[in-house]
């Protein structure tokens, strides 16, 4: 048989793991730049100015200050860039 007196020793805990998670949730609803990745010519920030070019094996920049193109591995934890043989 339930004891009701028991709910209310329940109930505190159960609504502040609500309030909880609904404030992680608030936090998370608006996406954010959390990487960021520069021209390595001319220090331009490449993904907050818009100079993306193709994502396949590599993800490729072409930086708009500068004109320079760059490619970056995106599956490690960081992205590396990665030069080519003339550089």
């Amino acid at each position: 048989m339930f004891m009701w007196e028991h709910l209310i020793y329940i109930m505190p805990i159960g609504v502040g793991f609500y309030f909880y998670f609904k404030m992680i949730a608030k936090k998370y609803d608006e996406p954010t730049q959390r990487t960021a990745c520069y021209c390595p010519e001319c220090n331009n920030e490449l993904i907050s100015s818009g100079s993306f070019v193709s994502d396949e094996k590599y993800v490729v920049y072409q930086c708009s200050k500068c004109g320079d193109v760059s490619k970056w591995y995106f599956d490690a934890p960081v992205p590396i860039l990665v030069r080519n043989n003339n550089q």
